[in-house]
């Protein structure tokens, strides 16, 4: 008797309870699953979004991403050049004057020609304006005399307002857009237009 009580409460649960609890369950799951899967593909599909902006944006911000230098590596390039003593008209290491250390170091790692002078190369169309607040490694600085407002001088910005050049007096050196001497004369930066699109760079 014991048996058959055992038997028919264990085909209860099989054919009663069990089922209900199985069925319940399955609405549960069907009720919640497609809300959580459809969140959880919109996060995912939103963080690749932003994460793939933001590297497009970064990538576009810079002159040197086109030329596939960054920032610090296009320092340590430079850095070559620092010591090497001025002399008016040169563009080599044996000596060099502003626009003849920009022509060099344009020419060697972007592998574009700029014209002669400071002048020209503030004058060119081939430059675009940037602001202050826009500048990138590898972008060009200009200076003026203080008095006639002529530019007189051009350097390549660096990073954190710093500048590489060639000055009358020490040579190739870095120096500060801060320093009230250049801050008093800066007149404004530019950037080659070339650098902003698919610019190819030399490998030497």
């Amino acid at each position: 008797m014991n048996c058959n009580r055992r038997k028919s409460i264990h085909d209860y649960y099989k054919q009663n309870v069990r089922p209900e609890i199985t069925n319940r369950f399955f609405l549960i799951q069907t009720a919640l699953f497609p809300k959580y899967f459809s969140w959880i593909i919109c996060c995912v599909i939103i963080a690749l979004s932003s994460s793939h902006a933001f590297g497009m944006e970064r990538h576009s911000s810079s002159p040197l991403a086109s030329v596939n230098i960054k920032g610090k590596p296009f320092e340590y390039k430079v850095k070559e050049y620092l010591g090497v003593p001025y002399r008016r008209g040169g563009a080599s290491k044996k000596g060099m004057d502003c626009s003849g250390f920009v022509r060099t170091v344009y020419k060697k790692f972007f592998n574009i020609a700029l014209p002669n002078s400071a002048r020209t190369q503030f004058c060119s169309s081939r430059l675009q304006k940037i602001k202050g607040n826009e500048m990138r490694p590898g972008d060009l600085v200009f200076f003026a005399n203080s008095k006639k407002k002529r530019i007189n001088h051009v350097g390549i910005y660096i990073s954190d307002w710093q500048f590489i050049h060639a000055s009358t007096s020490n040579g190739v050196i870095f120096s500060s857009l801060e320093d009230p001497y250049w801050k008093k004369r800066f007149v404004g930066s530019k950037r080659q237009r070339t650098l902003n699109v698919n610019a190819e760079f030399p490998r030497n």
